[in-house]
């Protein structure tokens, strides 16, 4: 069952790790702004329960940034069309100009809000708003227990905004990165601008630039609780000349990722257990139905792609994870900030919702002053909805009847929810495909020339 919301005191003992008053002081004022907290249930228990339906997200807005980081609402100038890349292509290529994103650039909402009001959508239907970089977070805890993170949260009405943010160390990381590190993330971006084309620029011409993205805008519903979810898009299966877009753009979207070729079984074990888990969740939050991988040697060479159905990536990975349990945490998580935020007796102002890995548990606490943005409004942007009259207030997420227990070799299927007035178009049958190639197959990597060179005279090759 749902553990029970707890209140605690605004007191607190003697710390056990505090070696000296500044440390205790530091823990008391954070103890005494903490509003709620609960445990993360166990992988056991979120798999034992019905699992929570997640309906097709369809695409509502949508807006580009430049390479200078400037918002265009409703735009598409920054979504490119799929190219294959030709193999042995170098990843390394281009890395002395490239533009990494600007410190502290983030991931503001109001761009999404902004984008949602000249659609004129009416976001007072929603419990949240937010990118799905949080529901990554929060969704992928049960799998990913030893990483920390943190969550803005704010309330507008009664609609929660919950915002992107960085941690301290996760500051420090990024900026003691060496150049090997900050290399092997730019293959991905290479990787990325190799397997895109522009009607305008020719791929040998383009400088990759971090700051340059597309992001679509699609609402949906994870159990009773609605969302609007801004995620970025690497590209789209489409012609020259097509503007894309509609109620189904979504559905011609494709996720591009790296990983090194898989030499050993260690690798096959961490591709399975960690990396495909990543990719489904965040294919699957915004309804992406395909990830093509580009398998790039030690040294940054594109060595071998492979395509994937995100509908069969849980039939790769033999039990090493279950999407229902990730749907169930999510769900149960969502209702719970709500109603902590939003409920009655609720305070009002911003919070942080958090998770320790020393604790194993989630605290949503009162923030800082600006330690949470304050984005605009809907009212704040032209051709907005006005706010929800006191007669119509949003109902808090309902937990629906639960449906029968999915078998346990099935997949999380998204569902159309006929009853609803929101339009959400059905899953197009004809988009299931036969599973890809099993992924073991990339296992022997081509033969690098300088090993092969090393071998006793006479060996087979």
């Amino acid at each position: 069952g749902r553990p029970a919301r707890q209140v605690l005191s605004l007191s607190v003992g003697r710390p056990r790790a505090a070696s000296s008053a500044r440390c205790r002081a530091r823990l008391q004022r954070r103890m005494s702004t903490i509003v709620a907290q609960r445990g993360v249930e166990s992988v056991e228990e979120l798999e034992a329960a019905p699992c929570s339906t997640y309906d097709e997200p369809r695409e509502v807005a949508c807006f580009s940034r430049d390479a200078d980081r400037h918002a265009h609402l409703n735009q598409r100038s920054q979504l490119h069309a799929f190219v294959r890349p030709e193999l042995g292509i170098d990843l390394n290529a281009g890395f002395d100009e490239f533009v990494d994103k600007a410190p502290g650039a983030g991931a503001p909402l109001g761009d999404v809000i902004g984008a949602l009001a000249q659609r004129g959508v009416d976001t007072t239907r929603a419990h949240f708003i937010t990118y799905r970089n949080n529901l990554n977070k929060i969704m992928g805890t049960p799998y990913n227990a030893r990483d920390a993170w943190e969550v803005g949260v704010s309330r507008h009405g009664r609609t929660v905004h919950l915002h992107v943010l960085e941690q301290r160390e996760q500051r420090e990381r990024e900026a003691a990165r060496s150049r090997q590190d900050r290399l092997m993330a730019y293959w991905g971006l290479a990787f990325e601008t190799a397997a895109t084309a522009s009607e305008h620029t020719a791929k040998e011409d383009r400088v990759v630039n971090a700051n340059a993205e597309f992001c679509s805008v699609a609402q949906t519903k994870l159990g009773g609780t609605r969302l609007f979810i801004a995620a970025e898009v690497d590209c789209e299966r489409r012609g020259f000349g097509d503007t894309g877009g509609g109620k189904h753009a979504i559905r011609n979207y494709i996720e591009l990722k790296t990983t090194k070729v898989l030499a050993e079984e260690r690798d096959r074990r961490t591709l399975e257990r960690f990396k495909m888990c990543k990719w489904w969740l965040q294919s699957f939050l915004l309804g992406v139905p395909k990830v093509i991988v580009g398998f790039r040697s030690e040294d940054g060479i594109l060595r071998k792609m492979q395509d994937f159905e995100v509908k069969q990536l849980p039939k790769f990975v033999h039990g090493a994870w279950k999407p229902r349990v990730m749907l169930n945490f999510g769900s149960e998580v969502l209702a719970w900030v709500y109603e902590s935020v939003v409920g009655v007796g609720a305070p009002a102002g911003r919070y942080v919702l958090s998770y320790k890995p020393e604790e194993h548990r989630l605290s949503l606490r009162i923030a800082a002053e600006g330690e949470v943005p304050d984005p605009p409004s809907v009212g704040d942007h032209a051709g907005a909805v006005p706010a929800t009259s006191a007669t119509q207030q949003l109902s808090p997420p309902q937990r629906p009847a639960a449906p029968a227990p999915l078998a346990a070799t099935e997949p999380a299927k998204l569902v159309d929810e006929a009853d609803d007035d929101d339009g959400m178009p059905p899953m197009d049958p004809r988009r299931v495909t036969s599973p890809p190639e099993d992924p073991r197959i990339v296992s022997s990597p081509p033969v690098d020339p300088r090993r092969a060179a090393k071998r006793p005279r006479g060996a087979s090759h």
